[in-house]
């Protein structure tokens, strides 16, 4: 599906990127470095956060030929209050791009998913949805979200409450059609087959209603992001035309269930004829949200960002560029501000470039995080927001040399 220009529930048409005009004037935002043990063969981490607890760090581990999902609860200091394994089996595709989150429902329940090989080809896999209604204590037996049964590419996955014990599932779909290559996955495709955007509704006991297809071609390996806005939920990823235009779309579920058309958040025309496997990220607070997103329409990698509210949308600004960038994005919201955290290196070491921007647009404080690292070990740093700090995770090589950790940062 080719998408409008953004004009989703915002009259105000985004313009064309600019920088904002206070570049250079920013205090360092304060970054400390935390501990966390985890196995030797340890990455894949996000960040979520549970009003009552603190921080839910996730990632994903290896043993030889098994893999395991854990959570470790962090206070708002980032000291570890608990951990357990969540889930673990022997056919797991594990994958420095396609990795688990997780969501804490209004209810309180906690969701997360895991991906499992379906066989056929090197990207056949399925979306295994667990659920704990205890805060990590037990988990549910798995449930997919989708029943086509094709041993097809099944994920992307973002995870968004959607009332009570509802959530979202949102995940890129290969049923349409089967990638033509054997490229490994998270590199860039030379042949695609047709990827489709799809979602449904999973209740505390599985069952799923509202299954959607929400775009029936879109990038085939690029992280796609959603989150709460009032009573609207927006979801953005890269969409893919028929001319190879592969710029980010959003689209939006309103309070009756019902889906936006797509539309173009902005029209970088970046055109490509493989993935870049470099989604955009979505925070909101309040009534506003920022969207952050990678673009190489100028040539040169850049970083991008917008902030919209109900009413009216910004103009598009250019948050970084030039050599090293990366993308690799990931924002939340932090205070009435916004906190964006994107990737820059090169083969053998990695840095996560970090922005607060008020909701004005301005970038008004910044901080940089280095590691001895290849850029595919660190693989997306993630953030998530707890009143006035965040916590940074990302994968980086273990200080033995012996396979790769959890690394984690308190941002203030």
């Amino acid at each position: 599906m080719s998408p409008r220009r953004f004009a989703l529930f915002l009259p105000v048409i985004l313009t064309a990127a600019g920088t904002p005009s206070n570049a250079g004037a920013e205090p360092l935002l304060e970054t400390t470095r935390l501990e966390l043990t985890t196995g030797d063969r340890a990455g894949q981490p996000s960040v979520a956060v549970d009003p009552r607890e603190g921080f839910v760090l996730t990632w994903q581990e290896r043993d030889g030929d098994t893999a395991s999902l854990w959570y470790a609860v962090l206070d708002r200091d980032g000291r570890e209050l608990r951990r357990a394994r969540i889930a673990s089996g022997a056919s797991w595709f594990v994958n420095w791009a396609d990795f688990p989150s997780l969501a804490v429902l209004e209810n309180g329940d906690w969701v997360t998913h895991y991906l499992v090989e379906s066989g056929g080809s090197p990207h056949a896999y399925d979306i295994q949805i667990v659920r704990s209604t205890d805060r990590g204590r037990t988990w549910s037996a798995p449930v997919s979200p989708h029943t086509d049964g094709t041993p097809t590419q099944h994920g992307f996955v973002s995870l968004t409450p959607a009332g009570g014990d509802h959530v979202l599932v949102v995940w890129l779909d290969g049923r349409l059609g089967a990638a033509s290559d054997d490229a490994a996955h998270g590199d860039h495709h030379e042949e695609e087959g047709p990827m489709s955007l799809r979602s449904t509704i999973l209740d505390r006991e599985g069952r799923r209603a509202e299954e959607r297809m929400l775009d029936d071609s879109t990038c085939s390996c690029c992280q796609t992001d959603a989150v709460r806005l009032g009573n609207r939920t927006l979801v953005a990823y890269r969409d893919r035309s028929p001319e190879e235009i592969r710029d980010i779309a959003v689209l939006a579920r309103d309070a009756e269930g019902e889906w936006s058309a797509p539309r173009t958040l902005h029209a970088d025309g970046w055109r490509i004829e493989a993935c870049p496997v470099n989604g955009p990220a979505l925070a909101a607070s309040r009534d506003r949200f920022l969207a952050v997103w990678p673009t190489l329409a100028s040539g040169t990698y850049e970083v991008r960002y917008t902030l919209g509210t109900a009413e009216a949308a910004g103009k598009a600004h250019t948050l970084a560029g030039g050599d090293g960038v990366l993308g690799r994005v990931d924002a939340a919201p932090l205070r009435d501000d916004f906190l964006v955290s994107w990737l820059d290196g090169d083969s053998t070491a990695a840095r996560v470039r970090l922005a607060r921007i008020d909701v004005s647009g301005r970038i008004v404080a910044r901080a940089t995080i280095e590691a001895p690292s290849s850029v595919r070990m660190f693989g997306v740093p993630r953030l998530a927001s707890l009143g006035d700090r965040a916590l940074l995770a990302w994968a980086e090589p273990r200080r033995d040399g012996a396979g790769s950790g959890i690394a984690i940062a308190l941002v203030r």
